[in-house]
């Protein structure tokens, strides 16, 4: 699924804002862990993702009527997804597909 050019318009819940906020800080931690060679800043991010994501995923219906929203909504957590298996991945933890 492509993200549209104003999808991110479309995502305007607080939760999504965090989420998205979060999501943006990725770069910015990895640089933050090799400067200081310190993986507990991929942990604690890890940490903080995980917990925006479930409750980002328990207070907002992601399959709505409005297709352009679902589909951003849907964008979102693929984009969470693949952030959490990169940073998991940096440190050496295995994701899980299912539980």
């Amino acid at each position: 699924m492509k993200q549209s050019k104003n999808q991110g318009d479309l995502l305007t819940s607080p939760y999504e804002f965090n989420l998205i906020k979060k999501l943006s800080e990725f770069e910015n931690i990895i640089l933050q862990t090799k400067r200081e060679l310190a993986p507990h800043f991929v942990c604690r991010y890890l940490l903080e993702l995980s917990s925006l994501a479930n409750s980002y995923y328990a207070h907002t219906k992601i399959l709505v009527d409005e297709k352009e929203i679902k589909d951003a909504r849907i964008y979102l957590l693929q984009k969470t997804l693949e952030t959490l298996k990169k940073a998991m991945n940096l440190i050496g933890m295995e994701f899980v597909e299912r539980m």
